[in-house]
């Protein structure tokens, strides 16, 4: 009994995690970006990021591949190659960037069409929450 109870539980595992898996392949961009620090809060809508030209756009490959392609870090416009990986409520995000890979993690969920993603600094001094709307 224990050991079927144990497989029921691997097989909903894996089937919520191909779930997931499968409802990120596509491009994703941002519609809306806060970023809350101690003192301050910047905030963007869908409305002031398009005013703005700002761009923040995540493309998932169904073979575990990323493209990230953004003008928000310093005004121009950069992409970099990686991959991601899900694992719970986490997303991760591996990117080459000047030729080393670097990791991002995000808690993520999707709620009403939308992918929000969850991300702070190790000192829990800033914290990033943006929505991104599958294109």
């Amino acid at each position: 009994m224990k050991a079927l109870h144990t497989i029921c539980l691997l097989i909903l595992t894996s089937t919520i995690a191909l779930a997931q898996q499968q409802v990120f392949p596509g491009t994703w961009k941002v519609v809306d970006f806060k970023m809350v620090m101690e003192e301050n809060t910047n905030h963007m809508d869908e409305a002031t990021l398009k005013k703005e030209g700002a761009v923040w756009d995540l493309i998932f490959g169904e073979d575990g591949s990323l493209t990230q392609t953004s003008n928000m870090r310093n005004g121009q416009m950069e992409s970099w190659e990686g991959r991601y990986e899900t694992e719970g409520d986490k997303l991760n995000l591996f990117l080459t960037v000047d030729g080393r890979e670097m990791q991002l993690q995000y808690q993520y969920e999707f709620q009403e069409g939308l992918l929000n993603l969850k991300r702070s600094n190790p000192m829990g001094t800033v914290h990033v929450l943006t929505q991104f709307k599958k294109a």
